[in-house]
């Protein structure tokens, strides 16, 4: 071959290429070569953040958001057509880091594809716990815990279990409580050397027949909300138990046990409108009301507060529970050596049901120290909050320990601070 035409030859084919290796750049995400385009998107939007799934190349089966539950956090389940369950991470301030989270041994393939994300913690280290449970409303098979780290290609444990909740302790106690149904207590260590750590059961005795709601209080010890009352259990000294106050409240819609700590204190409510303060052993502290002036056209409100959590100021936060029809309200109780408080009049359940259906989308917070109560309306705030235009209206669920909420919309979320609601206080009757 010629000089020339071998000359030729050589620009022709580092043309080619050249040619080639654009037209790979050019396809579409996902393709040969083709680094893979982010799932999502974090753009600001006044006084919060939007957060849109826009990976068209993911073969998206389903997308879930776990209401935040610390601070600075949110976590999505992406669950797509392969045997990978895929998670998203946003931390306020970070780019969105995917996880990839392959199925554990001895899970099965029909439980992991439609496996449920209940709840997501990141915990020490960047170790993110995750519960699981089946697609199938109607599957018996046990609920999935398991603690996955950054950037590992298998988790550091597995868990199955009976459980539908979990709880994590403080510093004094890094681990994880499982819970739910009528099965055992079961923790976790999360501290020390231990990857895979064994599970300690804490059998529930009689007086507790299901746990409503858990609360660490130490080293191995916790706080039980149930049907029956309050039940603590301090390791090796064992039960204690304290039945339900003899007031039981409104009769309300699917009541349910609650436990908050609220900085150094311990909040207890056994029904909507009650609210006790304990000490780590279930030791009644002080029972409290949350006082609403006489003349508020929304008194009433004091009987149905559910308690949601507490904030880190340690104020309280409270959504409205529905009042059964047949409800009535109980007499207001007398302090001592005073007459009976009048800031909450009695009505009948005929009453009860019409006060109901004027709408029942308010939250309060109130701040036990300075006995100083605020209140907003869902409706009335999403005005006020000025959201994006896609973003239709909507009543998130609120865990007040994240310092954040989300509102979610079609495959996106508008993640807000909650300093950003619209509260109004209510001066306090005396």
């Amino acid at each position: 071959m010629r000089k020339g035409s071998l000359v030729v030859l050589t620009t022709v084919m580092a043309a080619l290429a050249a040619g080639l290796w654009l037209g790979m750049r050019r396809q579409p995400a996902g393709a040969l070569l083709e680094e893979p385009a982010a799932a999502f998107t974090v753009e600001a939007a006044p006084p919060g953040q939007l957060v849109k799934f826009v990976a068209t190349q993911i073969a998206l089966r389903a997308l879930r958001w776990i209401p935040p539950r610390q601070d600075g956090i949110l976590v999505a389940q992406l669950q797509t057509q392969s045997d990978r369950q895929l998670l998203a991470l946003f931390r306020t301030g970070a780019a969105p880091e995917e996880i990839p989270v392959a199925r554990p041994q001895g899970v099965g393939e029909g439980f992991w594809r439609l496996a449920v994300l209940l709840d997501a913690y990141a915990g020490p280290g960047g170790t993110l716990l995750l519960l699981f449970r089946s697609g199938d409303p109607g599957s018996a098979e046990p609920s999935l815990a398991m603690a996955v780290d950054p950037g590992a290609l298998e988790a550091r444990w597995v868990h199955r279990g009976g459980y539908d909740r979990m709880a994590v302790g403080g510093e004094a106690d890094p681990s994880v409580f499982l819970f739910g149904g009528k099965g055992p207590v079961q923790r976790l260590a999360l501290g020390g050397t231990v990857r895979r750590p064994v599970a300690k059961d804490t059998e529930l005795p009689a007086e507790v027949p299901q746990v409503e709601d858990l609360l660490p209080t130490g080293a191995g010890s916790f706080l039980v909300a149930s049907r029956n009352g309050l039940s603590a259990f301090q390791g090796a000294k064992g039960w204690s138990h304290f039945p339900l106050p003899a007031n039981p409240g409104v009769p309300c819609a699917n009541p349910r046990p609650v436990l908050a700590r609220a900085s150094k204190r311990i909040w207890w409510q056994p029904a909507p409108g009650g609210l006790v303060q304990v000490g780590p052993d279930g030791v009644t502290v002080a029972d409290r009301e949350v006082a609403f002036p006489a003349e508020d056209p929304q008194a009433r409100d004091a009987h149905l507060l559910n308690l949601l959590g507490a904030d880190a100021a340690g104020r309280l936060w409270f959504a409205l529970a529905t009042p059964e029809p047949a409800a009535s309200a109980p007499a207001a109780s007398a302090p001592a050596g005073g007459e009976p408080a009048a800031s909450a009049p009695a009505p009948s359940g005929d009453d009860w049901t019409a006060y109901a259906a004027q709408g029942l989308d308010r939250i309060y917070r109130w701040d036990p120290d300075r006995d100083s109560l605020e209140r907003m309306a869902w409706s009335q705030a999403w005005a006020a909050l000025k959201p994006p235009v896609a973003q239709a209206a909507a009543t998130p669920t609120l865990r007040p320990q994240a310092g954040s909420v989300l509102v979610e919309g079609i495959r996106s979320g508008w993640w807000l601070p909650l300093s950003a609601l619209p509260f109004q206080p209510l001066a306090q009757a005396r």
